[in-house]
């Protein structure tokens, strides 16, 4: 009986694995265990003036350009990404004039970049024509590194190269699933799990 365990290191552990006490006919658990970081919500707005995006009745459309004059960026946590990574991956900057589909543009780029669970915008109206803004984010933990329990088999870096998360990337939940179905999957290929 072989049971495989991925523990992957980051501020605090983040587990995930599969196994049971017949691999035969096991389905894959995978478990993951959330840094404290990765837990928290994005901030609520606070009576500041500030309304969240989806409730602002502001007249935001394609046609109307509003410019920004403050762009007020919030993060849970700052050790997996700095505040100067978002602002490269917004589009745009104070001073620029946007309009409805900028905020579209700028949530795509920022959840493609890995590192984003949650975002929240919101804006408030400083006068006809000019917002400020703020973004309150919520981004996955660092992977600072890999270790695996219970195999003998094979090494560390033999069972990382099946992974496609890597150290020094978000510990997305996701992600880490999918690379328990790919672990098992190599295990599988070479004769575990299999019926004797």
């Amino acid at each position: 009986m072989k049971q495989l365990l991925i523990v992957g290191l980051i501020g605090s552990l983040c587990v995930i694995g599969y196994g049971g006490a017949n691999p035969t006919h096991s389905a894959t658990q995978a478990k993951q265990k959330p840094s404290k970081a990765s837990t928290k919500t994005a901030p609520l707005a606070l009576n500041d003036g500030y309304i969240p995006l989806a409730d602002a009745e502001l007249t935001l459309t394609r046609t109307t350009a509003w410019k920004v004059r403050n762009l007020q960026l919030n993060l849970n946590q700052e050790t997996s990404v700095s505040k100067a990574f978002i602002a490269s991956h917004i589009g745009f900057v104070e001073g620029d004039e946007i309009d409805v589909t900028a905020f579209q543009v700028a949530s795509k780029q920022l959840y493609n970049t890995g590192w984003i669970d949650t975002l929240r915008w919101e804006v408030k109206k400083v006068d006809a024509h000019t917002l400020d803004l703020r973004l309150s984010l919520v981004v996955f933990p660092k992977i600072a590194e890999f270790r695996f329990e219970g195999n003998n088999d094979f090494t560390g870096k033999t069972l990382e190269y099946e992974m496609k998360s890597r150290v020094n990337e978000a510990c997305n939940p996701h992600c880490l699933q999918a690379d328990v179905a790919r672990l098992k999957a190599f295990y599988t290929s070479k004769g575990y799990f299999k019926s004797d």
